[in-house]
């Protein structure tokens, strides 16, 4: 390679220096050489300027502007101009404005189209709307041509799937800006051509292009002209920053009027740091996690605020994925009473108006299912008209268990209209106005599906404000929300205004388009009152703010990469010559020149998991040291909260920033303290016995069902001995989960329709032969379907539409799982006595005016006149261990041996007759189709747990009963309901009134 210097110049600080240069090139075996031309702007080191002093210089030059890399920085460096200007005319007391033009700071984006847009004449820039309709329209044509045996497309979108483009119209847009540029860059060989893929590519690209032409239109990446100044002198900063810059570079580092300052051109601000942070100015932190990291920052800001005066709005941080840290980041603020400015957007799609949008498409698409409706009409953030109403129908939707809509026979049945109709033609008894349920349903599916089939964005826009006025309360709607609403109907107006004005358009499904449309639109709130302006990371590189704090610069998430067709595979990459560049390591240079003061964080386990920090913070002179810190934030946190809350300044000896005051959170907290000092301390029950007679009282019926006669049950014994506070809050004081879901048919449910299903059977099998006869089981299988039938058409009188075809899918399981017991059971049931299905169990404690009730499933008086007792569950049965005394004397599961207790106490009935005897006792799992056999006379072999117990040493699992039953007797006496002790608390895990109890979360014993 030879060099040539043509010419040399001087430009201000800089040295131009024009070079021609000739290489050596292999062709056909012949080298040839090639003159290539070229210019470089060389900038000394020793003239390193910083932004503001470059500003201050030209700042009086009406003629410069300034171009940054993106809007933020453009929009901080007009104010901090404006600033500047107002003090130094208060200075000088000229008694000027100090006003600024603010369209001297541009992003580079509007600079590009100022000085590079070629002419348009009278056409229009195409804009994101604009590609989403236009690619709307060529997938709906796709899917029709697919639908006919000709796809338009054949390998982007596979012919099976282009019916359902819906998804794929927000991909297209996005590359259309792209195409042209691919197709020029690529190899003229004719290789793209033979792959499909770019084949339909090279189709969009026509397409495209007519359409542009058609409708007068022009796309900004496809055309351009060579610079031109506009009568005005540029100076741009960080330009590498642009993903797009490697294709401007050459023109505008050679042409008059362009002054750049890249990042080495650059010195930190001239300003000095805050005192507080001057020790991890320009140092990247290590934490050991990302909560670690949050603490450390919200006590370092807390200190620059309060130890060095320095403004919440001039303290900045940038944080990549944003989304792990916003609201962690928010509750570390609150905490510290730190303002915050989010200045980081989300789609409007995933603000509250687009859940609402969506909700209302899942309903059609769910068939209006109970889940849709709820999530729809129970949004806490819309203040609904009717909320009685909606209430109404939410009830019903759970207590009748209208689950979704369903198909029956080709046709769509609404269970909601099927299911009020239903209870209207009864007459059925209904506690609910079922009038105006059906009526605001029947307005609310009307008005929602008017939406969902709008025919153009015109019509959807005018059946959304209609929506927002006939169900919503607007007065009453919180700012913000009002806001994005406006702001969503302002998207629509401006989609239907292109619409209308567009030509060749095919717009088949104006609401998914719509959605489509939310989902690439960012919106950020205004902040009003100023605050930490917290921004996503890349956007505020440029800034100098006192402070700057740029977190999560891992490897994974600081990755930067500028890609000029990202939506290709690898090896098609390769084969278009595409360009990528890397631009993690600028960015970092150049957020290391962004603030008075700027600290970078990262942290070992973030968020989203292990990590490490990025490359860039290691290369020199980018960082001045890496600190390898823990968790920054106290040696001893609880004794720095306390002095915090003391309003003691307690910072450790690292030197590392801490609050000097109590936040509001601790004021708080220490005012509602001292306002409970003079109080009298709760109740609790689970440590001190209530001593008020009537609360004893009013407690003991409650748990008793003292209307009922004073009575527990063999649950409240397994309840009890398992925690008695928990069958305190469960069954004295009622609480319980509310039920927010439906489920068709639970375990519970299931197991109580065996049950009666059994029911029926016996009592027929009673009435019609007295003793069961193994012989006839033909005939109880066939009395077992007709009892099937009964009890499911029994049960279904009270339910909805969609529970009645629930039951009857569920017919089949229950009599082949039930004749699946009839032919296990037969033999040791053959010629027994059936006493009584679902018998009335009853034994008195006169001396603890109490009486242990239940009901026993099956009960049969054998041959020999003792009983045989069979005890039925759907799923698990209790363990073999839980079924007899453990060494302290008690039982894991008391409900059969409650039941033997109960039999055996009763009246035999007859004068001078043996009291009755229970000779065998077993549990049967209708699911699993097993025996496990508690109580046998002289059983010939048993497991190795001990069962089955031989009758005759049974009595001390009798006992346990009886002691049992004291024990509640006493606790009910004293209102006395302790938590079990730590060794038993397993039990916690389990428990469904744990958050009332808040054992499990406040550690140590109740106090």
């Amino acid at each position: 390679m030879a060099f040539h210097c043509l010419s040399i110049s001087v430009s201000d600080d800089s040295l131009i220096l024009s070079v021609a240069y000739s290489v050596r090139q292999p062709w056909r075996s012949v080298c040839k050489r090639r003159l290539r031309y070229d210019t470089l702007r060389l900038v000394p080191m020793e003239t390193k300027r910083s932004i503001e002093s470059v500003i201050r210089t030209y700042l009086g030059d009406l003629s410069v502007r300034f171009v940054f890399p993106s809007a933020v920085a453009s929009g901080f460096w007009s104010e901090r101009s404006a600033e500047l200007m107002l003090a130094e005319s208060l200075a000088s007391r000229s008694g000027s404005t100090g006003a600024v033009d603010l369209e001297r700071f541009v992003a580079w984006d509007d600079f590009k189209a100022a000085t590079l847009a070629a002419d348009r004449d009278d056409r229009k820039p195409s804009n994101g709307a604009i590609r989403s309709l236009f690619s709307a329209s060529l997938l709906a044509e796709n899917a029709a041509s697919a639908a006919s045996g000709s796809a338009l497309l054949k390998e982007l979108i596979v012919p099976e799937h282009s019916g359902s483009y819906s998804s794929f119209v927000p991909s297209i847009a996005r590359l259309l800006p792209a195409l042209d540029g691919l197709f020029r860059r690529a190899p003229q060989s004719g290789s793209l051509g033979a792959d499909p893929y770019f084949s339909d590519l090279a189709y969009i690209r026509d397409r495209y292009g007519a359409f542009l032409q058609a409708n007068r239109l022009f796309e900004a990446a496809w055309d351009r002209m060579a610079f031109r100044p506009n009568a005005a002198s540029w100076i741009l900063f960080f330009p590498e920053l642009a993903e797009d810059w490697d294709q401007y570079e050459a023109e505008l580092t050679s042409v008059p009027g362009v002054r750049i300052f890249n990042i080495p051109s650059l010195a930190p601000s001239d300003d000095p740091p805050p005192p507080s942070v001057v020790a991890t100015n320009g140092k990247a932190l290590r934490f050991r996690t990302g909560r670690d990291e949050l603490r450390n920052l919200a006590a370092s800001i807390r200190s620059l605020i309060d130890s060095d005066a320095v403004r919440p709005s001039d303290i900045a941080v940038s944080i990549p994925r944003i989304d792990d840290y916003s609201e962690r980041l928010a509750q570390e603020f609150r905490l510290r009473d730190i303002p915050l400015d989010l200045r980081a957007g989300k789609p409007l799609a995933e603000h509250s108006v687009g859940r609402l949008l969506q909700a209302m498409a899942e309903c059609a698409s769910s068939r209006w299912s109970f889940r849709s409706i709820k999530d729809l009409l129970l949004d806490a953030a819309f203040p609904w008209k009717d909320e009685r109403t909606i209430r109404n129908l939410i009830d019903f939707g759970l207590r009748y268990r209208c689950v979704s809509g369903y198909a029956q026979d080709g046709e769509d049945v609404d269970v909601w209209i099927r299911s009020f109709d239903r209870f209207r033609e009864r007459e059925t008894g209904i506690d609910l106005p079922l009038g105006s349920i059906r009526a605001f349903y029947l307005r609310l599916k009307r008005n929602v599906s008017g939406i969902l089939h709008a025919s153009d964005f015109e019509d959807l826009r005018r059946k959304l404000v209609q929506f927002e006025s006939d169900f919503l309360i607007e007065e009453e709607m919180d700012e913000s929300i009002d806001r994005v609403f406006s702001r969503v109907v302002a998207e629509l107006a401006s989609l239907a205004e292109t619409q209308e004005a567009i030509v060749g358009l095919t717009i088949r499904d104006p609401f998914a388009l719509f959605m489509t449309h939310l989902r690439g639109i960012e919106y950020v709130f205004q902040q009003e009152m100023p605050g930490v302006r917290v921004y996503n990371y890349r956007v505020a590189a440029g800034i100098v703010p006192a402070a700057h704090f740029v977190l999560n610069l891992t490897q994974d998430s600081a990755t930067v990469r500028a890609e000029s067709v990202p939506f290709l595979r690898e090896d098609r990459k390769r084969l278009a010559l595409a360009q990528e560049r890397d631009l993690s390591a600028a960015f970092i240079q150049a957020y290391s020149l962004s603030g008075r003061a700027v600290v970078f964080h990262s942290a070992d386990r973030g968020f989203s998991g292990p990590s490490i920090p990025h490359a860039g913070l290691s290369r020199p002179g980018i960082v001045q040291e890496t600190a390898f810190a823990s968790a920054r934030v106290d040696e001893n946190p609880w004794e720095l909260d306390r002095a915090a809350a003391l309003g003691r300044d307690n910072a450790p000896r690292s030197g590392a920033a801490r609050p000097v005051g109590p936040s509001s959170v601790q004021r708080a907290a220490r005012a509602k303290s001292r306002e409970l000092e003079g109080c009298s301390p709760p109740l609790d029950m689970r440590r001190d016995p209530a001593a008020a007679a009537d609360l004893l009282e009013m407690i003991r019926n409650r748990l008793t069902r003292a209307s009922e006669g004073a009575r527990i049950s063999p649950t409240d014994l397994n309840e009890f001995a398992a925690c008695p506070y928990s069958w305190f809050l469960r069954r004295g004081l009622g609480i319980r989960e509310k039920d927010t879901e439906i489920a068709t048919v639970d375990q519970r449910e299931l197991g109580s329709l065996y049950h009666r299903v059994l029911e029926r059977l016996f009592i027929w099998i009673r009435e019609t032969d007295g003793r069961f006869r193994a012989e006839r089981l033909v005939v109880y299988k066939e009395a077992l379907a007709r009892e099937t039938d009964a009890a499911l058409a029994e049960a279904a009188v009270n339910e909805g539409a969609f529970q009645e075809s629930v039951y009857g899918m569920l017919r089949g399981r229950l009599f082949a799982s039930l004749a699946a017991y009839l032919d296990a059971d037969s033999t040791r049931l053959d010629s027994a006595a059936i006493t009584g299905a679902e018998l009335p169990l009853r034994r008195p404690y006169d001396e603890c005016g109490l009486a242990l009730s239940g009901v026993a499933d099956l009960v049969a008086l054998k041959n020999d006149g003792t009983y045989a007792l069979v005890d039925f569950k759907t799923g698990l049965m209790p363990r073999a261990a839980d079924l007899v005394c453990d060494d302290e004397g008690a039982i894991g599961d008391y409900q059969l041996a409650s039941y033997i207790r109960m039999i055996e106490a009763s009246d035999p009935g007859t004068s001078g007759s043996a009291p009755p005897r229970v000779s065998e006792a077993r549990f049967y799992s209708i699911d699993y189709r097993e025996f496990r056999q508690l109580l046998a006379d002289h059983p010939e072999r048993r497991s190795r747990t001990g069962i089955p117990v031989d009758r005759e040493e049974y009595d001390a699992s009798l006992a346990a009963v009886d002691d049992a039953v004291q024990a509640v007797a006493g606790a009910l006496g004293g209102a006395h309901y302790p938590v079990p002790a730590p060794g038993r608390r397993n039990v916690c895990f389990a428990c469904r009134v744990s958050t009332v109890c808040r054992l499990p979360f406040a550690g140590g014993e109740p106090s």
